[in-house]
């Protein structure tokens, strides 16, 4: 294989590894809650998942992906059995 194909191999690669990071950490931001608010966990344990997830929940309220975005979220929650509002 020649440098220039194989360097737009690796480019390649590179970018689809980027694309599954960014999938995977937008789907595990509602498991991840919905699990701290299951187990009560401590303030700096939720500020730093809050502060984590920020980007992830910016998209959620500010695109139109709310809608989905929110209801996996429900979803999540009641899968765990996590109650939203007491």
């Amino acid at each position: 294989m020649s440098e220039g194909k194989e360097e737009k191999s690796h480019a390649a690669h590179w970018i689809i590894a980027v694309v599954v990071a960014l999938v995977l950490y937008v789907l595990s931001d509602a498991p991840v809650s919905a699990l701290a608010m299951k187990y009560h966990e401590s303030e700096p344990m939720a500020n730093a998942i809050g502060w984590f997830y920020s980007p992830a929940n910016w998209v959620c309220y500010h695109t139109p992906l709310a809608g989905p975005t929110l209801h996996y979220y429900r979803w999540w929650c009641e899968l765990l059995g996590v109650k939203l509002f007491q």
